[in-house]
């Protein structure tokens, strides 16, 4: 990559938990030597009072792979994830009954980016593939196989207008497919669309805010529309850096709604989600990273009903970033 300088240098291009572009710049060799990122965190997100119900859902995550793989500074590059997700869902109710999930998902995005002036852009492929299965009660005669395949694109772009003032956007389109047992349940196709803007306030605190929407639409296997689900945040954040050590401050309202196949309104809600993330230079190479939020949603409106409990979310992850 081309340094502001003039010098061609290294540089390691990474994603962070904002979707927000990192480019990393080194000294040294230009040539085809490989370099990047690996992320490996656990993560737990629990779930309660989620739509109409009082269920309990803890979700676990074990991300073992989470980076990128840069050609050198040809502007190649390559993204890739692999995690497992399990979780139990305690219904609560009279029947007892449960869910208990477990997925495998695994994620490759080529890429390419390019910088000139101002201006840095990549334009990245994605593959999703996920398996697992799904057991609604604790007989394991009714256990049956989930998965499927996503196929989508994800360009980004940034803009440092100053010095201190930048502009950033992310638009992803991803396709993924609806299966269980092998069998063509349809699709679920969605956009996201993130317009981010910071500024560097000093060297060690810069504030920015977010503007992100999301919409989706599921489709059966013959292509008939379902359900439409369309999200709606804006985030303001800050990020303050001592030393060694890196703290982001982030909230994000949302106002969530989902509409059936004739456009009726079946469900909205308003959130609050409130982040604290937290990471540590162990040393120029390895980071420890961590993260917590604490979300409500309410004012729930259900099929036109309204009173129902407010749905809460607590999360936290630990893991380490390695740099290569």
């Amino acid at each position: 990559m081309k340094h502001p300088s003039g010098k061609v240098v290294d540089a390691v291009i990474s994603i962070d938990n904002d979707n927000i572009a990192l480019v990393e710049l080194e000294e040294g060799d230009t040539g085809y030597n490989l370099h990047g990122n690996w992320l490996t965190e656990y993560k737990i997100e629990h779930f309660r009072n989620e739509g109409s119900s009082h269920n309990s859902r803890p979700v676990h995550e074990w991300v073992f792979g989470d980076g990128r793989v840069n050609l050198g500074d040809t502007g190649f590059n390559m993204g890739f994830v692999l995690k497992k997700v399990s979780f139990k869902n305690e219904i609560h109710d009279t029947s007892n009954n449960h869910t208990d999930f477990r997925m495998t998902e695994m994620e490759v995005r080529p890429a390419y980016a390019y910088e000139t002036g101002k201006h840095w852009m990549m334009f990245e492929a994605i593959y999703l593939g996920k398996t697992g299965y799904e057991k609604p009660t604790v007989a394991e005669s009714n256990a049956y196989l989930i998965g499927g395949d996503g196929y989508g694109f994800r360009p980004y772009y940034r803009y440092q207008a100053t010095d201190k003032l930048a502009v950033n956007t992310d638009i992803k389109w991803l396709t993924e497919d609806k299966g269980a047992n092998g069998a063509d349940s349809g699709k679920f196709v969605f956009y996201e669309a993130l317009l981010n803007v910071s500024y560097r306030v000093t060297d060690d605190f810069t504030l920015g805010t977010e503007f992100f929407r999301k919409e989706g639409n599921d489709y059966d296997k013959n292509g008939n529309r379902g359900s439409n689900v369309a999200e709606k945040e804006i985030r303001p954040w800050a990020t303050y850096h001592l030393d060694k050590h890196n703290f982001l401050l982030k909230m994000e309202p949302q106002h969530k709604r989902i509409k059936d196949r004739k456009g009726n309104e079946t469900y909205s809600a308003k959130a609050w989600k409130y982040i604290v993330n937290y990471s540590y230079a162990i040393t120029p190479k390895v980071y420890f990273v961590s993260e917590a939020f604490y979300r409500t949603e309410g004012d729930k409106e259900i099929d036109g009903m309204t009173g129902f409990d407010d749905q809460t979310t607590n999360f936290g992850k630990v893991g380490f970033n390695f740099i290569f």
